[in-house]
């Protein structure tokens, strides 16, 4: 694949990229709001520290509060470079922006470089890159500061590594295990490429021999040649992760942010928010019993697997790779992205499947977006194939065109229409989904100023990294329970402000009478759908 044709592709990505950006004048939602707000912070010199908490899995102690115990810093960081270089020119979301709108525009070129590693084919490469540029339900949110542009980045750059550097086991050792940490150091589960890099390498040992068997695989694991490799493999994933280590440890007390493991035992999604988070422990899940807890893995299985086709694949670029992907069924590089794809599905379905159903897996599965498309090309060629054969009278010179224009036309349409239903909204056109966040807490922040509020003044939200970017007001997060929690949180944590927002889980109006019965919290007035409370002090 030749430069020019890469730049051009760069071009492309860039434009889909300025374009999709241009309606986005913030964040949008919560992860993205707290990724913007901890840049901000980065930005701003005040560390990775955060005047806010979004779940209590760690056991807070309070405000201010050690940065990223749940989520990587990797994003925020990018967040905090472009802030840095640009919030002089632009406002700091726009500037936040810029960086990220760069690793999106990087995403068609390698996804091309894949496809022509893997085919040498420069039609089957162009029209990878084009279908980069279009990923369907990920174009409303690969342009916000969110990890998905960088983790579908990575995941192309990593099986171009796989596929492009075979006769570099050195080089491409070392190269396979930074990227295994810039994928960790963007999110949790990014540990996974740590075993992916050891796989790749291990394959590219046996050279391109197809009928290499496990039993030789196995084997060739223990010489010194593959020691070798998996020490270059781990020495670059340390470089990357090594410092963010070290913070952890100085911060906590070990490697790895606390917490986090309390997320294996919740029996649904809203107890990420459980207050106290000491109540999540596997005793705390078997309780549930055996058939909830099947159950939900069993619906989350089906929800990823839908999810793998729908998103990940843009529907029938996805059908295309499964068929493109049985064509080269004997490669290396297929074979490792199956074997990453069905543990990433098996661990986001089994062991996390909450998160995972709710966009965990949706995220994390963008790593091997670049993989499927530089594969549908393929499937595509062996489906024209086939209706070659079976219509001995059409002509090859027709029908491929045709095929081709059909595919773009699909995949530009379906993300037009996602895109446009994610941000815009289809009421009378205006940018009413990715601004409702912004506008209702802009008012309540207006009536908190009215009311007297104190910028220090601690309010419960259920979206604490959006209150503290549009009011600057710091902020806990809404628990998973009812009104005895909710008080419960109030007094740990000396919350002034309460906001309601939402449905509660139980019937609204003895929700309120409870919420307000021990004379802690008052009603004070109900804007936009968001009730707001304030603590009475005795």
């Amino acid at each position: 694949m030749d430069k020019r044709a890469l730049i051009l592709l760069f071009v492309l990505g860039l434009a889909v990229g300025l374009a999709g950006s241009l309606l986005q004048t913030n964040p949008g939602y919560m992860d993205a709001y707290y990724y913007f707000y901890t840049g901000q912070q980065l930005a701003h010199g005040e560390g990775f520290t955060e005047m806010l908490l979004w779940n209590y899995l760690d056991d807070p102690a309070g405000i201010p509060h050690p940065s990223h115990t749940y989520w990587q810093p990797a994003v925020s960081l990018l967040t905090a470079a472009g802030i840095r270089l640009f919030s002089g020119i632009m406002p700091e979301f726009k500037a936040a922006q810029v960086i990220l709108v760069l690793v999106v525009a990087l995403i068609p070129p390698v996804t091309a470089g894949l496809a022509y590693s893997l085919s040498g084919r420069k039609p089957l490469a162009w029209l990878a890159g084009v279908l980069a540029a279009f990923t369907g339900f990920y174009q409303p949110f690969w342009t916000t500061t969110d990890s998905l542009g960088l983790v579908m980045l990575l995941g192309g750059v990593f099986f171009w590594v796989v596929a492009g550097m075979k006769s570099r086991p050195k080089r491409q050792a070392v190269v396979l295990g930074l990227i295994a940490g810039l994928m960790h150091l963007t999110r949790v589960e990014g540990l996974l490429w740590l075993g992916m890099a050891g796989l790749g390498v291990l394959f590219n040992l046996h050279g391109s021999k197809a009928d290499c068997s496990f039993k030789q695989r196995f084997r060739r694991m223990f010489t010194r040649e593959y020691f070798v490799l998996g020490v270059l493999t781990v020495a670059g994933y340390a470089l990357v992760m090594a410092p963010w280590f070290l913070r952890n440890y100085f911060a906590f007390g070990g490697l790895f942010a606390p917490g986090g493991s309390r997320a294996l035992w919740v029996e649904e999604y809203d107890q990420l928010f459980a207050y106290p988070a000491s109540i999540l422990t596997p005793e705390h899940l078997l309780a549930s019993g055996w058939e909830a807890v099947l159950s939900g893995r069993i619906e989350a299985l089906w929800q990823n697997l839908q999810k793998s086709f729908v998103a990940v694949g843009v529907v029938v670029p996805g059908i295309l790779a499964v068929v493109g992907a049985w064509q080269w069924r004997h490669r290396r590089e297929i074979r490792l992205g199956v074997i990453g794809w069905a543990i990433l599905y098996g661990v986001m379905s089994l062991v996390f499947p909450y998160s995972g159903m709710r966009g965990s897996y949706f995220h994390a599965a963008a790593s091997f977006v670049p993989l499927v498309l530089a594969t549908a090309p393929a499937g595509l060629d062996a489906v024209v194939a086939a209706l070659l054969r079976l219509f001995k009278h059409w002509e090859a010179g027709r029908i491929r065109p045709l095929m081709v224009g059909l595919l773009l036309v699909w995949v530009i349409g379906f993300t037009a229409v996602s895109y446009l239903s994610g941000v815009v909204g289809f009421d009378g056109g205006e940018v009413i989904q990715w601004n409702r966040t912004e506008s209702s807490y802009q008012a309540v922040g207006g009536f908190l100023e009215e009311a007297g509020a104190g910028l220090d003044e601690i309010v419960l939200s259920i979206n604490p990294p959006a209150f503290v970017v549009v009011t600057g007001m710091p902020a806990v997060g809404m628990p998973d329970g009812g009104p005895e929690v909710i008080h419960q949180v109030v007094n740990d944590y000396d919350v002034r402000w309460v906001l309601v927002e939402g449905t509660p889980k139980m019937e609204e109006a003895a929700f309120f009478s409870s919420l307000t019965s021990s004379s802690l919290l008052e009603i004070q007035a109900e804007i936009g759908g968001i009730t707001i409370l304030k603590r009475i002090d005795p």
